[in-house]
């Protein structure tokens, strides 16, 4: 609102401003009044096309210097009372009222001041030559909007687009925040109380929900508070504070044993490179590595399907694997995931960057070319095949899920003795502990190297397979 005045207030004064240079009948009236108090020159009459006379022209130019000099030494010491009738008039005319304890009230005063100053400083740019447009009025459609109630809607519009957002954390939000909305009363932001909090933290215990996604619904609406409240500064504090859901892991992982990981990559698939080229949701060669770097490199099943062939490049001798989210569709769980992993030599020894070298000299951008996106995204159909692709022909010889390759690398790298620092860098956790330990430890691609090349699985034997096309 207060934008809305300032941008009234000075159209207004630099369109009349406009008017009184090119219209003769306002110049005629402006020279009777200078008649009727005795000015000289008020016996000139306005020129043909509108020309201003002289002596009209002489007085404006020191009244808008004056009046600049004015505005600019109200704004210097404070006294914003005196742009107080122009807001008051500019409020009127758009059916708003208020007083000096209305929030912004200050704020209007400073932004309508500043606005006075700089419409004065346009006209003495006038008097002098130059050419200053006049700007266009203020579209009353913002000042409906502003009148209208905020609601946590209005806040989620404003999030989403503060910053860059993974495309999960915008979906997530705006189905918690469908949630909260769908409740009785869906009150306006400011209205919204510890009440309505525990009211929806009620409800969602109540539904069959696992807790884990109970606590997540929850925390995102209070994300949305707290984002109203710390950076929008919509309202004087975030009312759910301290209110949780506690959660468990309803899903226990367990790293794949030796018998699972032998019994698993010895399938066809991994024996004699047999594609399953009926199964297009397997992306066909991506069924083969895609496992296999999981393995190597415990990335998740999402990082290691929207590798680019740019991803896999080589620095100071070494092979790496970028996990970003640069590419289309590409996107990264947390801050902490994006990274680069060195390519274990076994990957190597199998012929993961004959692959590569192929695949680019191919002309693909994506490393599976392949592989087709399921709703926006790259690993939507390799894990439903890799879904299935575990049973390995029937429930009795299940094997772990994708995600517990990680736990796999994990134990691999504790296994071997790396620290934990070096473990969350390789498989993209955020890491913990202080700041020093966390934010000022650089690890080397061969420090990173090295520890990689600690994954082992002794009694797994991978025969080299593929064959460069």
């Amino acid at each position: 609102m207060a934008q809305f005045f300032a941008e009234n207030v000075q159209h207004g004064s630099l369109s009349d401003d406009e008017r009184l240079r090119t219209t003769p009948d306002n110049q005629a009236w402006l020279l009777r009044w200078m008649d009727g108090m005795g000015m000289s020159g008020a016996d000139e009459t306005p020129g043909e096309f509108g020309g201003m006379p002289d002596a009209l022209a002489d007085m404006l130019e020191g009244m808008h210097e004056e009046h600049h000099a004015v505005a600019k030494k109200a704004l210097a010491r404070g006294h914003l009372d005196k742009a107080l009738p122009a807001l008051l008039r500019v409020a009127a005319q758009a059916g708003i009222t208020f007083d000096e304890d209305t929030p912004g009230y200050k704020e209007a005063l400073q932004e309508v001041s500043k606005a006075i100053r700089h419409a004065t400083e346009a006209k003495v740019k006038r008097d002098q030559g130059d050419i200053v447009d006049t700007p266009p009025p203020p579209d009353l459609k913002a000042i409906e909007a502003a009148k209208k109630p905020r609601t946590l809607r209005s806040v989620f519009d404003l999030w989403k687009e503060a910053k860059k957002r993974g495309k999960d954390s915008v979906t997530k939000t705006d189905r918690a925040l469908a949630m909260f909305e769908a409740l009785p009363g869906n009150p306006a932001l400011a209205d919204i109380r510890r009440e309505h909090g525990i009211a929806f933290q009620s409800w969602l215990l109540k539904q069959d929900l696992a807790s884990k996604t109970q606590h997540d619904t929850l925390t995102w609406v209070k994300s949305l508070l707290n984002f109203a409240y710390r950076d929008l500064e919509w309202i004087a504090k975030n009312p759910w504070i301290g209110l949780d859901i506690a959660y468990g892991t309803e899903n226990e992982r367990e790293p794949w044993t030796p018998k699972q990981l032998q019994a698993f990559f010895s399938q066809p698939l991994f024996a004699r490179y047999e594609l399953p080229q009926k199964q297009w949701r397997a992306g066909k060669d991506a069924a083969y590595w895609i496992p296999l770097l999981g393995l190597f490199t415990g990335a998740r099943l999402s990082e290691l399907c929207q590798l680019r062939v740019a991803d896999v490049f080589e620095r100071d001798g070494l092979m790496l694997i970028s996990i970003n989210e640069k590419g289309e569709g590409s996107a990264v769980k947390t801050a902490a995931s994006v990274r680069n992993i060195p390519a274990h030599s076994e990957l190597a020894r199998l012929g993961f960057l004959e692959y590569v070298d192929a695949t680019r000299k191919a002309g693909h951008e994506r490393l599976w070319p392949d592989l087709k996106f399921r709703d926006g995204k790259a690993g939507g159909n390799f894990s439903v095949w890799f879904g299935e692709a575990r049973k390995m022909g029937g429930s009795e010889h299940v094997v772990p899920d994708f995600h517990a390759l990680r736990h796999t690398v994990r134990s691999a790298l504790h296994a071997s003795k790396v620290d934990q620092l070096t473990q969350d860098r390789i498989t993209g956790h955020k890491a913990k502990g202080s700041i020093g330990a966390t934010v000022y430890t650089h690890i080397s691609d061969a420090q990173l190297r090295d520890a990689v090349e600690a994954i082992r699985y002794p009694g797994l034997a991978l025969e080299k397979v593929y064959v460069t096309p």
